[in-house]
């Protein structure tokens, strides 16, 4: 939607960042944040989740980035180390901003034996 969309849905997008959050420190407490494995793994849940919402609510750059933001401060706010917060925050920006809205295919498309043989 863009710019104006952005500024008009603030307290939504707020609320979506303080969710990602929530369920983010609920799959990995602060105290776990020095597996490096289990991060990497909830931090790629977490990029689905963040993509999924900003393709529903179609953010525009500011709306992208007030959900990084937010996401963020919401780590700190819960105790997490502000490096790996704005780490994370960093993440999200960069993944959201890369997404072109596009969903791509997860699969190969399956090539039927009988086309080949065809010929």
């Amino acid at each position: 939607m863009g710019y104006i969309s952005d500024i008009l849905s603030g307290k939504a997008i707020d609320e979506e960042a303080k969710r990602l959050a929530a369920q983010f420190i609920k799959r990995l407490p602060k105290e776990r944040t020095g597996d490096s494995k289990r991060l990497t793994a909830e931090t790629s849940i977490l990029m689905g989740h963040a993509l999924g919402y900003q393709r529903q609510a179609r953010l525009g750059m500011i709306g992208k980035s007030r959900l990084a933001n937010t996401f963020q401060w919401a780590l700190v706010e819960e105790g997490y180390d502000q490096a790996v917060a704005k780490e994370l925050g960093q993440k999200i920006a960069r993944t959201l901003a890369a997404d072109k809205g596009e969903v791509k295919p997860t699969a190969k498309p399956v090539v039927k034996p009988d086309a080949r043989a065809e010929k």
